[in-house]
């Protein structure tokens, strides 16, 4: 081997040695910007992961409240037809009696309304959250 193809050879070897280590440096970078971006979605997954046991919590919790509100319903109305068996009424009581069913049933579908909207609303922000993520 001479020493011009030896010098071209080894010329040829530092010009492929320097574009490997810029490669490697390249990659280097992406592998960097892919860990951080790992740890963000695993920081946006725990939060989104906090949100939805505070939402199945809070949606329980409504449960709860609207199944005594149904007892507590179910009890006045036996109350009322107890009192209804027993005891003849004037025209007067018979209209308060009705008024006060129709308010009981209007309270009770109003805490149905509320328990679907609180667990609509907040199924609709994770919902949101979850695109904002993405």
């Amino acid at each position: 081997m001479t020493k011009e193809s030896h010098e071209k050879a080894l010329s040829d070897a530092q010009r492929r040695l320097n574009g490997e280590k810029m490669a490697h440096e390249k990659l280097d970078g992406s592998m960097e910007k892919l860990q951080a971006t790992l740890a963000d979605v695993e920081k946006d997954l725990k939060a989104l992961t906090y949100k939805k046991k505070k939402v199945t919590a809070l949606i329980n919790k409504y449960q709860e409240k609207l199944s005594k509100s149904q007892e507590n319903v179910t009890i006045t109305e036996g109350e009322i037809y107890t009192i209804e068996e027993n005891n003849v009424m004037s025209n007067d009581e018979v209209e308060r009696l009705a008024k006060l069913e129709g308010a009981i049933c209007l309270q009770s579908q109003l805490e149905i309304c509320v328990l679907e909207f609180s667990a609509f609303f907040s199924f609709a922000h994770m919902r949101k959250e979850i695109h904002n993520v993405e």
